[in-house]
């Protein structure tokens, strides 16, 4: 299983905690992946939005927390649908690290 930095990180390791699966960060994945059959590794975000990153990963199975129906890719593995282009912010972000949001 790997992580996709920085919001597929903390999901990963979430995951890899509770079905007792290993899991590699990105940087180590990357060297890795020049070695391995890597068509049996899970690739991990924390959101679909427009599918330009998982796009990447297309002969992996994905997993994401949300999903955007805009995305050129569709996960497969989804909590929830995300209908609208709202921003998400998630409780492990910093305010001034998410667009359009003022530090209150």
């Amino acid at each position: 299983m790997i992580g996709i930095p920085r919001g597929g990180y903390i999901i990963a390791i979430y995951l890899s905690h509770y079905f007792n699966l290993s899991w590699m960060d990105f940087d180590s994945f990357r060297k890795f992946r020049e070695y391995s059959n890597i068509e049996k590794t899970l690739i991990v975000d924390d959101i679909t939005d427009t599918g330009q990153t998982l796009e990447k990963f297309k002969e992996n199975d994905t997993a994401t927390l949300y999903y955007k129906p805009r995305s050129i890719i569709k996960p497969t593995y989804y909590v929830e649908e995300f209908k609208n282009s709202d921003w998400i912010v998630y409780p492990f972000e910093k305010i001034e690290e998410t667009p359009n949001r003022k530090a209150e």
